[in-house]
């Protein structure tokens, strides 16, 4: 019987784990810009040498340029995970295409192989579909415990299928091949090939993941914090640095 790899399932599990890391750093993104303008807010109220006026302007200068900051953390945050869900994805992708390892044991290969010719014998003799969808039910409980045969059997099932559905297409053949077929997929579907499916569904829409949800705390602390002017654009960080950048450099 096939082994487990635990080693790649921790690997592909890790991935997904780490992917959680991202909440806890727009947390912190948020706690930190809250603390930092905390701090210069309450030396610019402190300075006497400033007007009420200029307090105010001076104020605005620092949100300005943390809210800058933030945009750049955010557009980090984005960037990195976005390049951790392609190399998920790519890992996983190989994994699924790999073939499973054939059994050492050549007599049983040999037993299998031999079942399965004798398969196909049995609808070219033209035995009864009762007879021939029995006879594969029975090959596929004695064989699908072993991916590599499950797989086998999985590549050539339509050679089964097909000439069945030929000499009896109904409703209840059909239904048995079908149950037939999904017991076949379910034993070619190994744990690592499991895992590698539940990473690619987990990052397939990797593109659009919203970090930060708008009105939630993390986006009102750093609303609360910057401004309106720069939450607004904590989704797409590199289309407003690149304004702010352009006005900048027009200075």
């Amino acid at each position: 019987m096939t082994k487990t790899n635990t080693n790649t399932n921790e690997k592909l599990t890790a991935l997904i784990e780490e992917s959680h890391s991202y909440k806890s750093r727009v947390t912190q993104l948020a706690l930190e810009v809250k603390e930092i303008m905390a701090d210069e807010t309450s030396k610019i109220r402190d300075n006497r040498d400033l007007s009420n006026g200029g307090k105010i302007k001076k104020v605005e200068e620092v949100k300005a340029i943390y809210g800058k900051e933030v945009l750049k953390s955010a557009q980090r945050i984005r960037t990195e995970y976005l390049a951790l869900a392609e190399k998920a994805r790519a890992d996983a992708k190989v994994i699924l295409m790999e073939p499973i390892t054939k059994p050492s044991d050549t007599f049983a290969v040999t037993q299998f192989e031999q079942g399965l010719e004798r398969l196909k014998i049995d609808l070219v003799l033209g035995i009864t579909t009762d007879k021939v969808i029995s006879k594969l039910q029975q090959f596929t409980d004695e064989y699908s415990h072993e991916p590599y045969f499950a797989e086998q059997l999985q590549a050539q099932f339509s050679q089964f299928m097909t000439p069945i559905l030929e000499q009896g297409n109904t409703i209840q053949n059909r239904h048995t091949l079908q149950q037939i077929y999904d017991q076949v997929v379910e034993a070619v579907t190994t744990p690592e090939k499991q895992a590698a499916n539940d990473v690619l569904g987990y990052f397939a829409n990797a593109e659009t993941k919203v970090f930060f949800p708008t009105y939630t705390g993390a986006y009102n602390t750093i609303q609360d914090a910057v401004g309106k002017e720069f939450a607004v654009h904590l989704e797409t960080p590199g289309e407003r640095l690149a304004v702010i950048e352009e006005l900048e450099a027009g200075e």
